[in-house]
């Protein structure tokens, strides 16, 4: 009788051995953002996933990693999913703190690899190129024009045609000084011109020895935007003001460089009675702008509900055809983004089917140029062309007040 108790009790606590070493569903999955743009797709998981409960929560941009930082740290209340904005994903990415998805997740990282933007997938690796963060979206931009407006200037309105008259930086200064002579300025401001330097450079704000870097492109735009201001070529308005709104709805500006959500989160909630008199075309530069990443916590509590989040955002072809038809996002899955291109065009860009077009820059954007400093250096150099045509200083000393303010700033750049 002891040897069958004894037999019983052995059984018993096998069983609860294997029971307490086998992971549990969990029910709950949180997320921390600073965009409200998830909350469709939080609903929509829920949606498809009886019995979950998410929690959803927004902060500010300006505040999101000063708050994030040392939750995830310590680890305690940290999210399963977090959020980068593209400005600066790269210095999250430095972190750690997302999960090393290639090497956890292998088979949903060949998946992403294989339908994603080389630069989109680049913007979400760690120092070991492995991704640890992917992203929905892709944002390639362009040049978009008033098609009316050209046909009177350029006698054309042939997205191609305006592409090759403004398709290098000499080029755009010619046509916005024949857009002069009919009353047209070409921009609101020489700031919406930034995002061609950007992308047109060969490397990044800071190399692999760490020294600030500043290519020739980027130098060139000095006097690119001083013979943009000193000639009349812009309305002078600065981005994101009540003007530059404003003239989406006027002829008296030619056209506005932004990517692909500016069509349906700017231009088209701005534009007034022009709708159909838009086309969008390349600019000197293919160029992206925007963009938000997600990743999932390295000691994510939910990790089975983050990775399947993850993935239907992220991957899931059938989630993201829905999701690209309902709100208009261009996706990063280019499989997608192919379907759509292949369907009729939007209406508001006089039967143009943007889609097309946006496909085809994503592939010509140089993966590598972001790095974790780009938010701020951005700024300090936008500023210091901002004193060059000003006349508030020389370009020299321009150039030398923002060196100053990178070397206070990140005192670990290497700045001459």
């Amino acid at each position: 009788m002891k040897k069958l108790w004894a037999l019983v009790v052995a059984l018993l606590l096998v069983a609860v051995a294997v029971g307490c070493g086998k992971k549990q569903q969990s029910t709950k999955l949180s997320i921390w953002a600073f965009t409200d743009e998830l909350k469709k797709v939080v609903d929509d998981f829920k949606a498809a996933n009886e019995g979950i409960d998410v929690s959803f929560s927004i902060i500010p941009s300006e505040e999101f990693r000063t708050k994030i930082r040392p939750v995830l740290r310590s680890g305690s209340g940290a999210p399963d999913v977090f959020l980068g904005e593209v400005a600066w994903v790269r210095d999250i990415v430095s972190w750690g703190m997302w999960m090393d998805l290639t090497k956890n997740y292998p088979d949903m990282v060949k998946q992403y690899e294989d339908q994603a933007p080389p630069y989109v997938v680049d913007l979400g690796r760690d120092e070991n190129g492995h991704v640890v963060a992917m992203s929905w979206q892709a944002c390639p931009g362009g040049f978009f024009y008033k098609r009316s407006v050209a046909k009177n200037v350029f006698g054309t309105d042939d997205p191609k045609a305006i592409g090759e008259l403004i398709s290098t930086p000499e080029k755009f200064l010619d046509a916005a000084r024949t857009l002069k002579s009919k009353n047209v300025k070409m921009l609101t401001g020489f700031s919406d011109y930034q995002w061609i330097p950007f992308y047109g450079r060969k490397a990044g704000w800071v190399d692999s020895n760490n020294n600030l870097f500043i290519d020739p492109v980027a130098m060139d735009f000095f006097e690119l935007a001083k013979t943009l201001r000193q000639e009349g070529l812009t309305a002078k308005v600065d981005q994101w003001s009540p003007g530059w709104f404003g003239n989406m709805a006027k002829k008296e500006v030619f056209g506005y460089l932004l990517p692909t959500w500016g069509l349906h989160y700017v231009i088209k909630k701005n534009a007034g009675d022009t709708a159909g008199d838009w086309a969008v075309t390349r600019g000197p530069a293919s160029y992206s702008w925007g963009g938000t990443w997600l990743g999932i916590y390295k000691n994510a509590e939910a990790e089975d509900l983050a990775v399947k989040f993850v993935n239907m955002l992220a991957v899931d072809a059938d989630y993201q055809e829905a999701y690209t038809r309902e709100v208009g996002d261009f996706m990063s899955n280019l499989n997608v983004d192919a379907k759509m291109a292949k369907e009729e065009g939007d209406p508001f860009l006089g039967g143009q089917n943007h889609y097309q077009f946006f496909m085809e820059e994503a592939k010509n954007i140089t993966p590598g140029l972001e790095t974790k400093y780009d938010q701020d250096i951005n700024g300090m150099y936008i500023d210091a062309i901002r004193n060059y045509i000003e006349d508030k200083m020389t370009k020299e000393e321009a150039i030398a007040d923002m060196k100053g303010k990178v070397k206070n700033a990140f005192p670990e750049i290497n700045v001459d």
